[in-house]
């Protein structure tokens, strides 16, 4: 292939033979061919038309730029008016583990709680020493700054610190602040539940409790077996093995054996 001189940049390049009669101008690339025609013609190529719309963050009110396909979705102009956003989402009743208002005390939390605990020493409502608890006398909810200040707290005992907090249900403030307050199935006497699933006060309502009951005829197997007052009203069956089977029967509309 022959040799030309770029008509621009004057660097030589080789070109097909056909090309040499039929073209104007040499150019070695685009770039110069474009640069020669915006010297010689007046040649301006036409901006692409931008796609982008202007919206308004609703963090900051500040004005910026997306594509148009975004414009539906987008809300905020940056990654940290995006955090911002998300959060205030998720804060309070928007979040998935919302409590009604109510959390679990966290590390510096506790550590004040038992700062004014070591202070005091007594309850200073009723004077006395056991079963005591910290209690903000600014609200927790109403000041971030006092929620660890100690001249914030004062201790009182679970029943002064309650009749403090009229809002919360009955049995929500503890010493652990994880237990609540339960009836007994047994005697009927109000008790602070270790475990989730605790129904007796303790061993002596327990043992009675399981005293109480009779024996029952399973209706699948018809066998007897003993079952404690509390399950009487809804027992049917002697094991778990027959209690599906029982709900099999039921499903499909077959009936009881008597």
């Amino acid at each position: 292939m022959p040799l030309v001189t770029c008509e621009l940049c004057g660097t030589e390049f080789k070109v097909p033979p056909s090309r040499i009669g039929k073209t104007k101008r040499l150019c070695c690339s685009s770039s110069c061919a474009l640069k020669l025609r915006r010297l010689l013609d007046g040649f301006i190529p036409a901006k692409k038309q931008s796609n982008k719309v202007s919206l308004n963050c609703v963090v900051c009110d500040g004005a910026y730029q997306v594509r148009s396909y975004r414009k539906e979705t987008s809300k905020t102009c940056s990654i940290e008016c995006r955090r911002k956003y998300l959060s205030s989402l998720f804060k309070g009743n928007g979040g998935p583990s919302w409590k009604g208002g109510v959390s679990a005390r966290n590390k510096e939390d506790r550590k004040w709680a038992q700062q004014v605990l070591d202070r005091d020493k007594r309850c200073l409502n009723c004077g006395k020493t056991n079963d005591l608890q910290a209690h903000h006398l600014r609200h927790f909810s109403d000041s971030i700054l006092k929620r660890t200040d100690i001249d914030n707290g004062v201790t009182l005992c679970s029943s002064c610190h309650a009749n403090q907090h009229p809002e919360l249900p009955k049995g929500f403030i503890d010493r652990k602040g994880s237990r609540k307050v339960k009836r007994c199935s047994q005697c009927g006497k109000d008790f602070v539940a270790k475990k989730g699933k605790q129904i007796y006060c303790g061993s002596k309502c327990r043992g009675a409790a399981r005293k109480s009951g009779h024996s029952i005829t399973c209706v699948i197997c018809h066998k007897e077996v003993y079952k404690q007052a509390q399950h009487l009203g809804t027992a049917k069956c002697c094991s778990l093995k027959c209690a599906g089977e029982l709900g099999r029967r039921i499903k499909y509309g077959e009936k009881e054996e008597a």
